[in-house]
């Protein structure tokens, strides 16, 4: 049996999967939030404690956009929107 994720190799996870998938793509932004917010729900439903599922994901999203020198302004407002709906899917304040 495999032991649950943590919020490190979550991080790490998103990260990896943003910098090989989104390379060329022109929405990099969005797909990052939407895969975000997939991978949070993912967590979620896989035991992790909210406030680490959160912290993984959106660090490894925004530093995966980083290295791919993407528009880090407009992804953070998306980040938040994948967020709050993700948080709202779960029912947590």
């Amino acid at each position: 049996m495999m032991s649950p994720m943590t919020s490190t190799e979550l991080e790490k996870a998103v990260r990896e999967t943003i910098v090989s998938s989104l390379k060329t793509s022109g929405t990099a932004p969005a797909a990052a939030a939407d895969l975000a917010g997939r991978a949070i729900r993912d967590a979620l439903a896989g035991g992790m404690p909210a406030e680490k599922a959160f912290m993984g994901a959106v660090q490894g999203a925004l530093s995966g956009l980083l290295l791919l020198e993407q528009d880090l302004p407009e992804a953070s407002v998306l980040l938040l929107k994948a967020v709050n709906e993700a948080a709202q899917r779960a029912n947590i304040e």
